[in-house]
């Protein structure tokens, strides 16, 4: 650690942008290990570590990022500034949230008229199948809590986070540590607590505080490792039941695992062992947005189904890897032709997002 002020603003500013990357791959992970039916084999322990598990930090880490840049600069708090910070998320989050959730519907209904006439069958048509999707409930909930682009349900809780950004304020500087306190206490007493107001809070006190988040979390850093470790065990054992103790060590691991992360990206950035590249910073929203749409679930599946036959561990885990890789792989590939030539539909996309920390 460095003890210059500066220079440890520039590695929090690294650390970010890195986790970004990190963590929107790591989405993609997640979402790869968690398709299908689990078993007591090694292989679905291995998938329950992952996406029950390991995984589950990545958003919560977009949470904490997001509170703090959100509460970043600021002199005072009131009216003018909030509505400031909202016009920002507007161009930043909404927009592009309904851009991707409206492209999602339609990409999907071309898929199901071509599928419909390949099996010689009469394709439904866009009415019937905008009714399928609840209507303009598409853009907010079709199934499992989440719009028809299913991993921007992220985006659309943080946009009405920022909606709310004058009630977290009042909140944490009336009750400061005790108030996140009574947040993680929500956590782990309510089944249905929405975990994002917690993260967001965190990284919005923090901020409001003017502490870096490095510093912080490399503070607690040991006994949120092993807090993490003992949790990520006790999950595991547990998972089947998906009792009381399931629910406790998850949300634990969730807790402990996410404050770990920031560590373990400072070591890494710190000593070198990866390096900056503005390319990856900037494609991290895109990779989030994109890879749910048939990218994962359909086209890297269907690859992937020719390329490994077989039940052997050796075969699953190569299948988990190669999806996995070959989504990042085709996400990357479609920012970096549509940044070379559809630079204005990228911008529009994305929310102007470019490696600078000022797009949270």
């Amino acid at each position: 650690m460095t003890s210059n002020p500066s220079l440890f603003d520039k590695r929090q500013s690294s650390v970010i942008e890195w986790l970004r990357f990190a963590m929107a791959c790591m989405v993609v992970l997640l979402h790869a290990a968690g398709k299908g039916e689990l078993g007591h084999d090694t292989f679905s322990y291995i998938r329950i570590l992952l996406a029950h598990g390991i995984c589950r930090v990545a958003v919560p880490v977009f949470f904490i990022i997001s509170g703090y840049l959100f509460f970043t600069k600021l002199s005072e708090w009131n009216a003018s500034v909030w509505r400031n910070k909202v016009k920002k998320r507007i161009h930043s989050l909404l927009i592009p949230y309904i851009a991707w959730n409206t492209l999602a519907l339609f990409i999907f209904y071309a898929y199901a008229v071509i599928r419909a006439h390949r099996g010689g069958e009469v394709p439904v048509s866009f009415p019937a199948f905008f009714q399928q999707q609840k209507g303009f409930m598409y853009l907010w909930n079709t199934s499992n809590g989440s719009p028809i682009d299913y991993p921007l349900w992220f985006v659309r809780d943080l946009f009405l986070l920022s909606l709310g950004a004058p009630i977290i304020h009042v909140f944490l500087k009336k009750l400061k540590i005790p108030g996140l306190l009574l947040l993680v206490l929500g956590l782990f007493s309510i089944k249905s607590f929405p975990q994002g107001v917690l993260f967001y809070a965190i990284g919005a006190y923090l901020q409001m505080n003017r502490k870096n988040l490095l510093a912080v979390f490399s503070i607690f850093h040991v006994p949120c490792s092993i807090a993490a470790l003992v949790c990520l065990v006790l999950l595991c054992v547990s998972f089947f039941e998906q009792g009381w103790w399931f629910q406790i060590s998850q949300k634990g691991f969730i807790l402990f695992g996410t404050l770990s992360t920031f560590h373990l990206a400072d070591i890494l950035v710190g000593n070198k062992e990866i390096e900056r590249n503005a390319f990856l910073s900037r494609c991290s929203f895109f990779i989030f947005a994109a890879h749910g749409i048939l990218i994962l679930d359909d086209f890297a599946f269907y690859i992937c189904l020719h390329l490994f036959n077989g039940s052997s561990l050796t075969v699953q885990m190569a299948d988990l890897v190669c999806r996995t890789g070959l989504t990042i792989l085709i996400c990357l590939l479609l920012y970096y032709l549509t940044e070379r030539f559809l630079p204005k539909t990228t911008r529009f996309l994305t929310g102007n997002r470019s490696s600078r920390l000022s797009h949270a």
